[in-house]
């Protein structure tokens, strides 16, 4: 019987496993000291620096004296030292001159600085097709600011920031010495639960604001400086590129022909980009691996053709994928694919063997000297779990089983020519299948985990449009390389759209099949980590063997992890509200209202003592295909897979817009509204509407007469009446009063005008914690209505509007003792204890805090 593959390294000297795997080593001891870098402070730099040539010293004398054990050890401290000096000397900056005066609302400023990056153009999510002055496109470039203007005289600054710009300009070009005119703004840590820490990822980059400005003629050029040769060259070269993707590459695709091609993902609109998530080929829009080998394994047809030597195939190799990642700017998964695909072209040259486990090793020391923020980037996790993947189940299973005999050979000879091609079309597909399968399932639980989506459909799909893929990303190479042929980019672009074009129609149909993927809140990390142990412990103790057992745990794990989020209390699947008993959590006695920051717009979230969740609302003024993200971000956190009751108060766009992502996310038991709301004709609602009917999701008019009990807690609606006919949709808003142990809660939307005058005119009624209406708007005096319900807490849902004085001062009254603004506070949660003790919290970056009293 085969020895395990642990027991065979067992028997194996320990020095010959280190020998045998040196990069695997050295990238551990790497990986340890960038975890140990943020607890040694600079100081101790001068320290490292001398240590380490001692201990090298050390380590000579140990092998020179045959102590192999001692020195190997000591060798993978000094690593480790080394590593951690390396991280330290190389920290980013925890400031820059610009960000002690940033505030997270935009400020004006003159600022002169040097382009230092090349043009990335986006689509503007803020464009008005009817408006003619509204730009469709915006234009990004990173900055690197030298002065600012105070008073009269320019002021010498360091900060890196981006620059946004409304339009598409291809004027500038990195080294370019620029004037601006526009405002900055803080890059804020999260102000929800569960969003993604763009200031944390932004200072990695040594990058603390964001400035803006509306149009080109708010940008001059100055001068040109002199040392920006190449970012200058490959600015010119992307410029080009783009122009003639746009010129000839047809079907409209050319926006997805830019992210193929050279990385320009931002193009891409975001709708499709979510359709992409959704089926697991996201990866279109980001050059990775893929990508280098296509084009390697392009050029080795090439040379096997022409019958080229093995070092013209390397040099070509390293040469054109070289220049392909420089076109494509140098990302991590690129500059790994680059590393991977030259190695091993050197390794054919030199008649080597490789080990992929030393060659993966060498590509991510190299992604970590260049930037040792990468040890934390989720995409180079994925790029390096599906090489890792090929490189263990695919490349290295076990085929005896599936070698044919001779007999099945003599038999398939006298097959006809297109039966036996047919046969190999079937085995190749299953080949493709099997290898799309395992890298599915190996990074099935990081992408979860990250991006809150399951996606089997992506096994199918990635083999079905891996031909168009193919074609597509060589024609569109040869289109942007050859723009200038027009007979030879007609063609090309021509293909490269229909190809793409194909692409987009596969990527529909898979998303909507029925669970083809799956949205659910993101698995605890300990079960990540043990499904990623259990593969290494597998692999350690059978090897090659038993795939298809692992296989079968593997997806049984994940089948289990997806149980809680689909059958569960609060999972898509169940059909049924949660119960008393169901709700097995601490919180399971409190009711709490959650209100998130979504600027200017209004959602909040309660959760009842009995588990279910409603949505009092869900949108924010700006673009709504995005409007979505923070809320389902907050209900994942949560955690939940469905919502049981939406409630829309009126027909405002920073009330509903996010409906229709929470449609495509949420199971979503009812959606109630006024009588206004689905009587509207406006477009948006009418959108809305569709969306609802096609989910089948029941519709409820709510009024005066709607109420009920869920638990403990009852709930009620104060406006409007059925026969009400206001003046405005905010006028008819949905006042909604809940009330458990005795304190109430109010969310009276954008309630103004003569309906704020009918609900006033009711006889008074005691509220505890109110929703400001129309977000503190100044458009109406609150007077009346504070002392009619008489608040302890108020709650503001608004951008930085909100905060201005005369809103704050407007709210004041005896009976107040805490005033939130989610803008400036951040979610806002109100939480009443079963004896009816109310406390409101807001969200410091990763944790609820008390929200100050008034003094």
């Amino acid at each position: 019987m085969e020895a395990s593959y642990t027991h065979r390294l067992l028997r194996e000297p320990p020095e010959h496993f280190f020998y045998r795997y040196p990069l695997v080593w050295l990238l551990l001891a790497m990986v340890c000291g960038i975890q140990l870098a943020p607890l040694m402070d600079a100081r101790w730099l001068p320290v490292g620096l001398v240590t380490i040539p001692l201990l090298i010293a050390t380590i000579s004398v140990l092998q020179w004296k045959t102590y192999y054990i001692a020195a190997n050890l000591l060798s993978f401290v000094t690593a480790v030292l080394l590593a951690t000096t390396y991280a330290t000397a190389f920290r980013p900056p925890d400031a820059d001159g610009l960000s002690s005066s940033a505030k997270r609302e935009g400020q004006p400023i003159a600022i002169r600085g040097v382009i230092h990056s090349v043009a990335e153009w986006r689509p503007n999510p803020n464009h008005r097709t009817h408006d003619p002055a509204s730009e469709a496109w915006q234009t990004q470039w990173q900055l690197r600011c030298e002065s600012v203007r105070h008073a009269d005289e320019w002021i010498p600054i360091t900060a890196i920031s981006t620059l946004l710009v409304d339009g598409r300009i291809t004027e500038f070009l990195p080294g370019d010495e620029v004037q601006v005119f526009g405002d900055y703004r803080a890059i804020s840590p999260p102000t929800n639960p569960g969003a993604f820490d763009f200031a944390k990822h932004a200072h990695h980059e040594s990058q603390f604001v964001r400035l803006s400005t509306g149009n080109q003629q708010q940008i001059s050029r100055l001068s040109v400086r002199s040392n920006y040769p190449l970012l200058r060259l490959r600015g010119r070269v992307v410029r080009a590129v783009d122009r003639w993707l746009r010129q000839w590459v047809s079907f409209d695709q050319a926006p997805l022909a830019a992210a193929l091609v050279f990385g320009q993902r931002a193009q891409v609109d975001w709708e499709d980009q979510q359709e992409l998530m959704a089926t697991g080929t996201l990866h279109l829009l980001a050059i990775s691996g893929m990508h280098v080998g296509i084009i390697a394994a392009a050029i080795i047809f090439v040379c096997s053709f022409f019958s080229l030597r093995n070092r013209t195939e390397f040099m070509a190799i390293a040469i054109v994928c070289g220049l392909y990642a420089a076109l494509a700017g140098g990302q991590p998964p690129v500059l790994r694919a680059v590393v991977l695909v030259a190695l091993f072209a050197l390794a054919r040259t030199l008649g080597r063997k490789t080990r992929l486990a030393n060659l993966l090793s060498l590509a991510a020391i190299i992604l970590l000297l260049v930037q040792s923020a990468n040890l934390g980037n989720v995409g180079v996790h994925l790029s390096f779990l599906a090489v890792g993947s090929i490189g263990v189940f695919a490349m290295n299973m076990d085929f005896k089983s599936q070698r044919r005999s001779a007999l099945q050979a003599v038999i398939e000879e006298g097959y006809s020519h297109w039966r036996r091609r047919w046969l190999q079309f079937l085995r190749g597909t299953l080949a493709s299948l099997r290898l799309s399968f395992w890298v599915w399932l190996m990074t099935c639980p990081l992408i979860w985990m990250h991006f809150h989506v399951i996606a089997p459909i992506a096994i199918p799909l990635n083999v079905i449009i891996a031909g168009p893929l193919v074609v597509a990303l060589l024609c569109g190479l040869t289109t942007g390389l050859f723009g200038w042929l027009p007979p030879v980019a007609w063609g090309t672009g021509q293909v490269t759209g229909g190809s793409l074009a194909l692409i987009a129609w596969i990527v529909k149909v898979g998303q909507a099949i029925p669970l083809g993927h799956v949205w659910l809140p993101a698995p605890p990390i300990w079960w990540t980590v043990c499904f990623y142990g259990l593969t290494v412990f597998w692999l350690l103790a059978f090897g090659k063997r038993r795939r298809s057992m692992l296989a079968a745990v593997l997806l049984i794990w994940i089948m289990v992890g997806m149980s809680f989020y689909s059958f569960g209390p609060r999972g898509c699947l169940t059909t049924q509200p949660p119960s008393v008993q169901a709700a097995q959590r601490p919180s399971a006695a409190e009711l709490r209202c959650t209100f998130l920051d979504v600027g200017h717009g209004t959602s909040a979230i309660v959760e009842f003592p009995t588990g279910e969740v409603w949505l009092y609302d869900a949108g924010h003024l700006g673009a709504a295909v995005r409007s979505h993200q923070e809320i389902a971000a907050a209900l994942w956190e949560l955690p939940t897979a469905r919502l049981d009751t939406l409630v829309i108060s009126h027909a405002d766009a920073d009330h509903y817009n996010a409906t229709r992502g929470l449609l495509e996310r949420f199971r979503i038991g009812r959606i109630a509204s006024t009588q206004r709301f689905w009587n509207s004709t406006a477009r948006e609602v009418v959108a809305v509407h569709s969306a609802i009917e096609q989910r089948g999701v029941p519709r409820q008019i709510w009024d005066t007469s709607s109420q009920g009990v869920l638990g403990p807690v009852s709930w009620q609606v104060l406006h409007p009446t059925d026969s009400l006919r206001s003046e405005s949709d905010n006028a008819s808003s949905l006042c909604l009063l809940l009330e458990y142990a005795g304190t109430r809660i109010l969310l009276p939307g954008d309630l103004e005008g003569g309906g704020l005058l009918d609900l006033v005119e009711l006889p008074e009624r005691p509220c505890h914690a109110l929703m400001a209406p129309h977000h503190g708007s100044l458009s109406h005096d609150p007077g009346e209505l504070l002392a009619w319900c008489r608040p302890q807490v108020v709650v503001i849902s608004g951008n930085h509007r909100a905060v201005r004085p005369r809103v704050l001062e407007q709210y004041s009254s005896p009976s107040l003792s805490q005033l939130g603004v989610t803008f400036r506070d951040g979610a806002i949660q109100l939480r009443i204890a079963s004896d009816g003790q109310l406390s409101a919290y807001h969200w410091q970056q990763d944790h609820w805090a008390l929200l100050p009293e008034l003094e």
